[in-house]
């Protein structure tokens, strides 16, 4: 890691407390870890931390212990992920590919001749369920689904791990990236754009994993008995911990646990990841009430208590590795301010334009947390100013469907060079390793995938189960230089016919053709323009139905 890479001492301090307790594990805490159902953090050190003799000590060890369903569940995602994408960021660093492989091995025949117990088979049993919905989730066919999980659950834990070795090595991202991304200091790292099936990202090279409320709700609907227990435990040591939520009222800090334990979930799985990265990476999103998108002391309220109850779970001060979504609008400005002075990650959503994320810029340039977002829905832009754009002209349709699709790649590359060029050229200079555009709410055209391909090079896109699976239709290029390419100027002036485009891609001293009739800024314009902005009150408009849906399951804590 680079010596400014974090700068604020807080952050950086907790980081390297935990990190040192962590690289300090003997192979008997790691077996240790691992029966005392600590199976993450067990993971988390072999990937990111773990020398070459404490890995032989812990297969040494594996094989002189009685089996068990917990030590068998470690050498199943052992024997899959020494064969992924984890292995690029420390391991590879130190061991052939034919070493990984033969390691790989041992944890292979380790499975092989313990997976005919009960344990073993329950345990197959909720992996072919896994399949199952990330099949459904991946936008497959039903008929694939079920024959996908009925194969499973009928087969062995060695027929799995070959299943999910064959599924990485045709994933896209990780045929392009098991090597190429240069680990932390990658061009662009990708994300998981769900609530579930992170695991499964990881080993295809994923690095952070992005929720919002509905995909929230669609993770507790895979598994409401899991998260009704898993949400139980956490809402008990609150009370009994008599934490501040400030403003929010009871019913509201119910809704954020409920939010929060999807997320810590998460956040367990990538743990070492970010203690490996400087928190740089290793995060995943949590999403703000959307209800209080113009009121900044709430969201400060709910961030400091979500912050402050993993804090209080992780325990000895060591820093949640949760970066918290925030809208864009004027009253999230101020948020940003206060809680970047004190360390904490924001990304930055329900922004679609050069305006709101340039605006948020400037204030994550003070911010002292390791890292900071600010997204590009791309689709969630796209679509919109494709139906104003074929609503105006209709007799254009076919030409204005071709270049709507470009709509988020152009808004991208654009800010890309507003926030990564030289101040001397007009630009703010950024490090875009800590203050990342994420590209998100991507979408699929036929077989184009241009919100991945045409932005690769941007620090960050959020993929969604379908379109990750998507991009393994046909082979792919993944140019790091694409973001950084010269936009067609025919594309943009058929997509410039719409009011909204201009918007979006405008901000002061750019190029007078493209200036919109109304200007808006996060500063200048009331707020009620902004939040009634068509690309942001849908988008809005959906999250406070899915925050709405969440808060129905809070009947359970009492």
């Amino acid at each position: 890691m680079g010596e400014n890479t974090v700068t604020h001492d807080r952050v950086l301090t907790a980081i390297d407390k935990e990190k040192r307790v962590v690289q300090d594990y003997s192979a008997t805490d790691v077996v240790g870890l691992i029966e005392n159902q600590k199976l993450e953090r067990a993971l988390g050190y072999v990937f990111y931390f773990a020398t070459k003799v404490v890995l032989d000590e812990i297969v040494a060890l594996v094989y002189e212990k009685e089996s068990t369903l917990d030590l068998l569940a470690f050498a199943t995602y052992m024997a899959i992920g020494l064969q992924s994408a984890q292995t690029k960021w420390h391991l590879e660093s130190f061991l052939s590919e034919a070493e990984l492989k033969e390691l790989a091995k041992k944890f292979y025949d380790y499975v092989e001749a313990n997976q005919n117990s009960e344990e073993a088979k329950t345990f197959l049993k909720g992996l072919a369920q896994e399949v199952h919905d990330r099949y459904v989730t991946e936008a497959r066919t039903k008929e694939e689904a079920e024959k996908g999980q009925k194969e499973v659950v009928s087969g062995s834990l060695t027929a799995y791990i070959t299943l999910m070795l064959k599924e990485i090595n045709e994933s896209s991202l990780f045929i392009n990236n098991k090597r190429l991304d240069n680990a932390v200091d990658a061009e662009t790292v990708w994300g998981n754009d769900f609530g579930a099936f992170l695991r499964f990202a990881l080993w295809c090279g994923a690095s952070f994993q992005t929720t919002n409320p509905p995909l929230v709700k669609a993770a507790w609907d895979l598994n409401p008995k899991f998260w009704q227990q898993k949400t139980k435990e956490i809402y008990q040591q609150v009370k009994e911990a008599k934490l501040d939520g400030g403003l929010l009222t009871e019913d509201e800090q119910k809704v954020a646990l409920l939010t929060y334990a999807v997320v810590e979930h998460s956040c367990h799985l990538m743990r070492d990841l970010y203690l490996f990265s400087e928190g740089r990476l290793g995060f995943v999103c949590y999403q703000v009430n959307p209800n209080y998108h113009n009121d900044s002391q709430r969201m400060v309220d709910e961030i400091e208590f979500v912050h402050s109850v993993m804090q209080m779970r992780l325990k000895n001060g060591y820093e949640p590795n949760i970066s918290f979504k925030v809208p864009g609008t004027k009253a999230a400005l101020e948020s940003a301010k206060i809680v970047g002075a004190k360390g904490i990650s924001l990304t930055v959503t329900l922004s679609f334009s050069v305006f709101q994320a340039v605006a948020f810029a400037r204030v994550f340039k003070e911010s002292k947390a390791a890292v900071n977002s600010v997204v590009i829905m791309n689709g969630r832009l796209s679509f919109p100013v494709r139906d104003h754009l074929l609503e105006e002209n209709p007799n254009k349709k076919e030409h204005l469907l071709e270049t709507a699709k470009y709509i988020g790649v152009d808004v991208t590359r654009h800010l890309y060079a507003k926030l990564y060029a030289k101040e001397s050229e007009g630009a703010l200079g950024l490090d875009p390793k800590r203050m990342r555009i994420m590209n998100a709410s991507l979408r699929i055209y036929g077989n184009d995938i241009p919100d991945v391909l045409e932005v690769w090079g941007s620090p960050s896109i959020t993929i969604f189960p379908n379109v990750r699976y998507a991009l393994n239709a046909t082979e792919r290029t993944y140019d790091v230089n694409a973001v950084k390419k010269d936009f067609d100027a025919d594309l943009r002036s058929s997509n410039a016919l719409s009011e909204m485009f201009r918007q979006s891609w405008y901000v002061e001293g750019d190029d007078k053709k493209y200036t919109p009739k109304k200007v808006l800024t996060l500063e200048g314009t009331p707020e009620e323009e902004i939040t009634s902005w068509v690309p942001i009150v849908e988008t809005l408009t959906q999250f406070l139905a899915s925050y709405a849906a969440t808060k129905e399951l809070i009947g359970f804590l009492s």
